[in-house]
């Protein structure tokens, strides 16, 4: 097998799969690894469609010698994660907290948001956010880039004021969103404190392209479906 020497980012997939793979074919993309910020869309379909779905994507990995790497988003289910991770070879489902390297750099994969419309879903339920503890980073390699879907509290946007509209239906919302960008917030402080040299921390929830620099790290939002090389 030749070696993967490339390594791709690409933003929120909106549950939309195929222009993933589409992407793949249209830049010719080989011997790649390819880091999915979110919503992937696991969950969506029936799981024999799904499982199906899957299984055809990863032979076309295979066979052009690709990986991706999805990290949970706001839409993917959670359960099915841990179902399906270690099922396909070519297709990695991160646990939060998960370091993989890639090309001798380790990334921390740190899933999970809350979506602004859940209260929306046919079967909506509040989900329980794995957030920070710092005992799960006790003991780890340095970390070089941190990927979420959601991102810290501290960088664009600022508030949250367009939850609002929302919160006549969901009243937890606002609180949820708070909670797990502080989370995310008291990971990155942790990692500093323990002399992590943290180089960038990439995001894709808020569907813009920014970046901001904050004590010595890049925080890099991208826009659904924007793909960047490294």
């Amino acid at each position: 097998m030749k070696r993967l020497n490339n390594t791709y980012i690409i933003g929120d997939l909106n549950c939309q799969s195929y222009r993933l793979m589409m992407k793949i074919e249209l830049k010719k993309l080989n011997n790649s690894h390819i880091i999915v910020l979110g919503n992937y869309g696991i969950g969506v379909l029936y799981q024999d469609i799904e499982k199906r779905n899957l299984s055809n994507i990863n032979q076309k990995l295979k066979s052009n010698n690709n990986k991706i790497y999805l990290l949970k988003g706001d839409k993917d289910k959670d359960e099915l994660y841990k179902k399906y991770k270690n099922k396909y070879s070519n297709i990695i489902f991160a646990s939060d907290y998960q370091i993989i390297n890639i090309n001798n750099i380790n990334f921390m994969f740190v899933g999970g948001s809350v979506t602004h419309d859940r209260v929306f879903d046919f079967n909506h339920k509040r989900k329980t956010l794995n957030d920070f503890n710092e005992y799960e980073i006790r003991n780890i390699p340095n970390i070089d880039i941190v990927l979420s879907h959601e991102n810290v509290d501290f960088i664009h946007p600022y508030n949250l004021h367009n939850l609002k509209p929302f919160t006549r239906l969901d009243k937890w919302l606002y609180n949820d969103t708070k909670k797990k960008k502080k989370s995310l917030s008291k990971l990155y402080e942790t990692l500093k404190t323990k002399n992590h040299k943290i180089k960038s921390w990439y995001s894709s929830k808020h569907n813009i392209n920014l970046i901001e620099r904050k004590n010595f790290t890049n925080f890099i939002q991208l826009e659904k479906l924007n793909m960047v090389k490294l």
